[in-house]
């Protein structure tokens, strides 16, 4: 979704949801993530998703209120 363009949100919703996890190497019985997919052990990597409800409610597909009714 592209902001100003199909996402028209003016507030935020219980469904658009933000975290950051990081992982504790040192202590960890296994490799990083970021190894584990291809990255050098010694690169510092980043991983991003976007994260939804189960239910989403929205409109892809007209910017037309009628059609969307």
């Amino acid at each position: 979704m592209r902001p100003h363009e199909m996402d028209q949100a003016c507030q935020a919703s219980s469904v658009k949801s933000t975290c950051c996890i990081g992982e504790n190497e040192e202590e960890s019985p296994w490799e990083p993530l970021h190894v584990e997919l291809g990255f050098p052990a010694d690169q510092s990597t980043v991983g991003a998703v976007m994260a939804r409800g189960t239910m989403p409610v929205e409109n892809r597909h007209c910017e037309v209120p009628e059609k969307i009714l």
